[in-house]
């Protein structure tokens, strides 16, 4: 599944034609790829999805850290005591996802301490229903692959010296040199609507 089309690629100012499209949307399906590494969660729907983590009860309130921050649903929890002399279950109650904080938070009976949890929820994106930042950030991902690509194809992209989508500006070559790279090898421009925009994961409590 990818999170941009050919078309979206178009926008860049290159010159398609049909026999290009099937190895550009391979290039969208890569940086699709690239784009879930970088940010440690996939976007693609998925409804029922289960994990188990382990989390500590205090004050009466259940913290939970998905794996996936697009939640939409949560639709069970349980936990269960560490204690193997002890292995008893408690629910929690008044379930809420805080975006702002990539946190599920809920209130128990439990005792304060560790347990095991087992969450059953759903997350992610309809297939072409993605957010236009996480859109333009994988077209953005796609930009050194395809700048390869049309220079070994040496079809007819010869004339081409800058590529431009609104306020963004690249001239062909500069990406190859690294130059608008960060540290992970990331475009920048990439990075950082997809740090801007919330999607990457930096905390877990999954086991």
């Amino acid at each position: 599944m990818a999170y941009c089309s050919v078309d979206d690629l178009r926008t860049f100012g290159y010159t398609i034609t049909d026999s290009d499209v099937p190895k550009l949307e391979h290039i969208c399906e890569i940086a699709s790829a690239k784009v879930e590494s970088y940010c440690h969660q996939s976007f693609t729907r998925h409804e029922g999805a289960k994990e188990k983590h382990l989390i500590r009860i205090k004050d009466g309130v259940a913290k939970i850290f998905p794996r996936n921050l697009t939640v939409s649903a949560v639709n069970s929890v349980t936990f269960f005591s560490i204690n193997p002399q002890n292995p008893v279950s408690y629910t929690i109650e008044n379930l809420v996802y805080m975006p702002s904080g990539a946190v599920i938070v809920g209130s128990t009976t439990a005792p304060m301490g560790e347990y095991f949890t087992e969450m059953d929820y759903d997350y992610g994106f309809a297939d072409g229903d993605y957010p236009a930042d996480l859109v333009q950030a994988t077209a953005l991902m796609a930009i050194p692959s395809l700048d390869d690509y049309f220079v070994t194809a040496d079809t007819n992209m010869s004339g081409l010296k800058v590529l431009q989508q609104g306020k963004l500006k690249i001239e062909r070559g500069t990406l190859s040199a690294n130059a608008m790279l960060n540290k992970q090898g990331v475009p920048a421009n990439a990075a950082a609507l997809l740090d801007g925009g919330g999607y990457v994961r930096v905390r877990g409590d999954w086991l």
